[in-house]
């Protein structure tokens, strides 16, 4: 049992929108992409394409405001947020390449070293307040969730996040704790 450890995690996050997106989802929308078809698929159990391996046709009867599954659980979206903040930092640094001051050039031709030599200059906030930076390895700054497995009443484990760690801070600022460390046995004093 891992009651009571401690471990890093990547930053929990919502991305602005994604819920709404999905919750707003029509059959027709999701037939357009084979992400969003297999989704709904998976969702439903059903074939948008028409009956196929024995699923049922999908009748437009489904309600995906009514579907509590991973899908629509954007809550704790860890990973997710990891591939937004990338989209974006790619985003930014084509920008960067083929834009000046005044005007685009949408035709400009471009190597893959002039995005990696421009993503070591992107620097920017997401919209759900995530910095955005890379030094000049081309690496992210590291940020990480300081995460306690903690025992609920019913006895099963619970992942909470009891502080945060962020190499941009000052040195010794790094880790920054916003409540207890439960403990193995509840303790929430480190023994000695």
């Amino acid at each position: 049992m891992c009651a009571g450890a401690i471990g890093f995690g990547i930053p929990n996050a919502v991305i602005p929108g994604l819920r709404e997106f999905l919750l707003d989802l029509s059959p027709e929308q999701a037939l357009k992409s084979p992400l969003l078809t297999e989704f709904w698929e998976s969702s439903f159990s059903c074939s948008l394409k028409g009956s196929s391996e024995g699923a049922r046709e999908c009748d437009g009867s489904e309600d995906i405001r009514a579907l509590q599954n991973p899908y629509t659980d954007t809550s704790q979206l860890r990973a997710t947020n990891m591939v937004y903040k990338a989209t974006y930092a790619i985003a930014h640094a084509i920008h960067g390449v083929i834009c000046n001051d005044t005007q685009c050039d949408k035709s400009a031709k471009f190597t893959p070293w002039q995005i990696l030599e421009q993503l070591k200059r992107v620097n920017f906030t997401t919209d759900n307040g995530f910095q955005v930076s890379f030094d000049s390895y081309g690496d992210p700054v590291a940020v990480y969730d300081l995460i306690n497995w903690q025992v609920k009443k019913d006895g099963t484990i619970d992942f909470i996040t009891v502080g945060h760690y962020d190499s941009s801070r000052p040195r010794g600022q790094e880790f920054s704790m916003s409540r207890a460390i439960c403990w193995i046995g509840g303790q929430t004093e480190v023994l000695t």
